[in-house]
């Protein structure tokens, strides 16, 4: 079969400047890691929304742009969306942002790692943040708006992670917001091996 024909017809080639947004040892909050892309374009300009990690370990949420013709090509503009303070349950880490456009304002949905617990025990909850502009967020005083229930059975009792927003239309003219994301049931003896994760 030619390499070029998929029977999905999808076809991706990776460009050769990978990777275009690299951690930069300079930058004491982008030193270790650039991970979870989340893209939005507004105008002429994208906005990538990412988690990025200090030589603690620790992950805040940050913003680069670049514009369409050079996607490629980013700007930094630092941390968006800071660690909580101890305690709280995203101490350690704020992570996998997806920020949606609301006409008033925006929402970024986001996972906190408490930095305690095995694995997906570690990420007691969902976050939410505001902004008017999409630069400078404050996180909801109420969060999080998400975390696991507790109770043995359910999809999410032990932990959760990750998520999506999406707008569904539904008959009559109806529509409703859906937050799809990964919750953990069970942790099991090796984390590795028996951790389970589903579709919430």
């Amino acid at each position: 079969m030619d390499d070029h024909h998929l029977h999905r017809n999808v076809w991706w080639i990776r460009d050769s400047a990978n990777p275009v947004l690299p951690p930069l040892k300079e930058q004491v909050q982008e030193s270790s890691c650039c991970m979870n892309p989340f893209a939005v374009r507004m105008e002429d300009t994208y906005r990538l929304y990412y988690a990025s990690a200090d030589d603690d370990g620790h992950r805040r949420i940050c913003l680069a742009t670049a514009p369409i013709e050079q996607p490629a090509v980013w700007t930094r503009h630092g941390v968006v969306l800071d660690r909580g303070e101890d305690g709280d349950f995203d101490f350690n880490w704020t992570v996998l942002p997806h920020v949606v456009k609301f006409p008033d304002r925006w929402h970024l949905y986001y996972t906190g790692n408490c930095g305690k617990g095995t694995g997906l025990a570690q990420f007691p909850g969902i976050g939410l943040a505001f902004s008017d502009d999409g630069i400078s967020f404050t996180k909801y005083d109420q969060n999080p708006i998400i975390a696991p229930s507790h109770v043995e059975g359910d999809p999410d009792a032990r932990g959760m992670a990750g998520g999506s927003v999406i707008h569904v239309r539904l008959p009559g003219d109806l529509t409703e917001w859906r937050f799809y994301y990964t919750g953990c049931p069970t942790l099991g003896e090796d984390v590795f091996l028996d951790q389970q994760k589903v579709v919430c």
